[in-house]
């Protein structure tokens, strides 16, 4: 008797556990994909430059973001990607963001409820407290 009351909170736990592991991307609200940003971005603190692959960017932080991140300053090559914890995921419903060039590599927390195709919202690293909006620049075909 007691060995099964053990084997069957064991199960149950087990069910708990692996039930819950299912929950580890957000929930899909039934839209398809954005497509990824292209174009430049601007704030305060310089500019992301994307070419539209979902991959590869160019940026050109402001010394003191550079220094907030560990990403070099100046314009820079490099990759990024948008994440849930810990794969990549679409950028309206990503809890990161993250940047890689020349060896280093930031994680910034994106504010998914604002971040769309035209504004890119980030925790500021500088404080912590205020939004950096990287907002696209139009161009003459928009």
């Amino acid at each position: 008797m007691k060995k099964t009351v053990v084997y069957m909170a064991f199960v149950a736990l087990l069910f708990l556990l692996l039930t819950g592991c299912a929950h580890d991307v957000p929930p899909d609200d039934g839209t398809p994909d954005p497509a990824p940003h292209n174009g430049v971005f601007t704030s305060e603190y310089g500019t992301l430059n994307f070419n539209g692959d979902g991959k590869r960017i160019v940026f050109d932080f402001s010394s003191e973001l550079a220094e907030a991140t560990g990403l070099p300053s100046g314009e820079q090559s490099g990759s990024y990607v948008f994440l849930f914890q810990h794969g990549q995921w679409r950028y309206d419903k990503a809890e990161r963001f993250r940047i890689a060039a020349s060896g280093a590599s930031y994680d910034f927390i994106n504010d998914f409820t604002v971040t769309d195709e035209n504004t890119i919202s980030l925790i500021s690293p500088i404080d912590g407290k205020e939004n950096i909006l990287f907002r696209k620049e139009k161009t003459d075909n928009e």
